[in-house]
């Protein structure tokens, strides 16, 4: 900053820290209105999914004084995951803030992670442009670019609070630390376990207590979020580990005794070519850099390891949010170690800077996929309709009105009480995981007045779900009003929507 002295490597180097920390400012902001872009027009274009529509609603029910009951799985905002964090997002709905809002101040959170990043490795040594490389690569990287393309999550909305206790702890600031480390961990409960290998990382440093003690702490508030706190709200947790194990059991311990039984199996299921390769392209979009680091690259072990052992098939693709926990961490690994570079041989510096070149690339193809995964092309738009016949969809809809929807159309019906995922409140109460019993199921269908069903659109849990429903519509008294492509609209009067 203008004035202030420069550090000790500055000095000694004669490098000033200006540029470099300009280049990276201006970086992100680039990067914000880029993601801010495909992201709306994701969204403007009737693409975004089931995750706008879930915090789009349980947010702007509580701006509005309701209980945060996200309809689309029967469970509360607290009981589907360990969020209380993201309830501190309810004043922007009081000021009439909206998904296109939440989809912006992602793009922001992600990008404000590369100022951190720099900040990081000059505190942990870096001279000013070998501290810019993790931050511009955090930037360049594809899996950045499209997790924030591909809906809003949790994770992504506080990566810059991770980074932001990292830096503090490198500070030596345990207060801050503390402070930014339980906001990090109130968004979902996955971030515990990050929280828990910084404590190993920590006591593998020297600092035993500390690291012990953060260590303790995490795994004590993850054993009490999965033991205590997501029961009292409903069954997530069962729901979610049946969904990890697959055919393995219905449970987490049930995976642990299969791989046991099954080593060979297990082996085989965890070692395949696609998870080779998730794992190297985590790795080159830090350019290698993470390697400088390995202690801090345990910090993504959990939800590598989640991600890989997982029977749900979503959590083996990188263009998804689950491995924006990895990537952060090999970010960070990056960030601590990158100062090495100044001292490591020849070699090893040819390898990395082929890496980084690579890395930076790869940006250009992240910025393809972000594009086409924003758009439809001409043959979808004459097909299905396009954005056009699901934005006149949409408008029949009378605001608050309940709705039952597929998910790219939920995405834009958000903000009201009751908006279901066909085939909820219909069927499918199994696949969804809901809470809700049949006969809750059966009572909130008697009393939906609208079903809009796009069937070219369909949730993971239940491929075949709008093929299902919309033979069973006129029998519980919906006509159809609107047809146009795949897209329909059904509703019925109020005398046959009474409980």
């Amino acid at each position: 900053m203008t004035g202030q002295a420069p550090t000790a490597p500055d000095v000694i180097s004669g490098e000033s820290s200006r540029v470099p920390t300009l280049v990276v400012c201006v970086a992100a902001i680039g990067y914000a209105a880029l993601a801010a872009f495909f992201s709306l027009r994701k969204h403007d274009a009737f693409l975004s999914g089931f995750d706008v529509a879930y915090l789009d609603q349980v947010l702007w029910l509580l701006a509005h004084g309701h209980e945060p009951l996200n309809t689309q799985d029967g469970r509360l905002l607290w009981g589907n995951h360990f969020s209380p964090t993201i309830a501190l997002l309810t004043p922007l709905y009081a000021l009439g803030a909206g998904a296109r809002t939440l989809l912006g101040v992602q793009a922001l959170a992600l990008a404000a992670v590369a100022p951190l990043l720099y900040a990081l490795a000059r505190v942990s040594g870096a001279r000013p442009w070998l501290a810019a490389l993790p931050a511009l690569l955090w930037l360049a990287s594809p899996l950045t670019l499209v997790a924030n393309v591909e809906d809003i999550h949790q994770v992504p909305l506080v990566a810059p609070i991770i980074v932001g206790s990292v830096l503090a702890l490198k500070r030596d600031r345990i207060v801050l630390f503390a402070v930014l480390g339980v906001l990090a961990c109130g968004a979902k409960e996955d971030i515990l376990l990050l929280y828990a290998m910084i404590g190993v990382v920590v006591a593998l440093e020297g600092r035993r207590q500390l690291g012990t003690a953060i260590t303790a702490a995490s795994l004590g508030v993850f054993a009490f979020v999965f033991g205590v706190f997501l029961p009292a709200f409903g069954d997530s947790g069962a729901w979610f580990a049946k969904r990890f194990a697959g055919m393995r059991g219905d449970s987490l311990a049930d995976v642990a005794v299969w791989m046991v039984t099954h080593p060979l199996a297990a082996l085989g299921d965890l070692v395949t070519a696609q998870n080779v390769s998730v794992c190297a392209v985590l790795i080159l979009t830090t350019g290698g850099l993470c390697f400088l680091a390995p202690r801090w690259m345990l910090l993504g072990v959990p939800a590598l390891a989640h991600n890989l052992l997982s029977a749900y098939a979503p959590q083996h693709y990188l263009a998804t949010q689950y491995f924006v926990p990895v990537a952060l961490s090999f970010s960070i690994a990056a960030a601590v170690g990158v100062h090495r570079l100044a001292i490591v041989g020849r070699m090893p510096r040819l390898v990395l800077a082929s890496g980084v070149t690579g890395a930076f690339i790869a940006f250009v193809v992240g910025v393809t996929v972000a594009k086409s995964g924003s758009e439809w092309d001409a043959a979808s738009i004459a097909e299905t309709g396009g954005a056009a016949a699901r934005q006149e969809a949409v408008a029949l809809i009378p605001d608050l009105a309940g709705v039952a929807a597929t998910p790219r159309l939920s995405a834009h019906l958000g903000e009201r009480k009751e908006i279901y995922t066909v085939p909820l409140p219909f069927l499918g109460r199994e696949e969804f995981g809901a809470d809700w019993s049949a006969e809750e199921m059966a009572r909130r269908a008697r009393r939906l007045r609208w079903v809009a069903i796009d069937t070219q659109d369909r949730p993971n849990e239940f491929q075949d779900g709008p093929e299902r429903v919309l033979p069973l519509l006129p029998g519980l008294g919906f006509r159809e009003i609107f047809r146009r492509g795949t897209v329909h609209v059904y509703t019925r009067d109020a005398s046959s929507s009474v409980p």
